[in-house]
């Protein structure tokens, strides 16, 4: 599917946080400010790791439906990519952890 929802949400989140920009500031279009922006989502979705792990990724998850659990499995795939690859190696026990419970629950319903 296509993420660049996804996308745009990280990047505006991200801008809020860190006060770089506000949401409603005209952007030209192009990338120019792609690199300043990656920075910015890199350094919030670091921050905030732990948080977006619990209540994007995990939250309710024995109650979501299949469709569901896969678009949360794209969102952890779609933070890991802006998580610092310093922090990364702390995540790990937890990234691991809600896969297996990810194919864990494929298998019970997948029979």
């Amino acid at each position: 599917g296509d993420l660049s929802g996804a996308n745009h949400a990280l990047r505006t989140a991200a801008k809020a946080k860190m006060n770089t920009t506000t949401a409603d500031t005209p952007r030209s279009s192009g990338t120019e400010h792609q690199g300043e922006d990656d920075a910015a989502v890199c350094e919030w979705v670091t921050s905030s790791f732990m948080y977006l792990m619990v209540n994007v990724v995990q939250y309710h998850w024995k109650s979501r439906t299949v469709l569901e659990r896969t678009r949360a499995l794209r969102s952890l795939n779609w933070i890991i990519k802006f998580l610092s690859p310093a922090e990364a190696p702390q995540y790990l026990p937890q990234i691991m952890a809600t896969v297996n419970m990810a194919m864990e629950g494929e298998c019970t319903y997948g029979g």
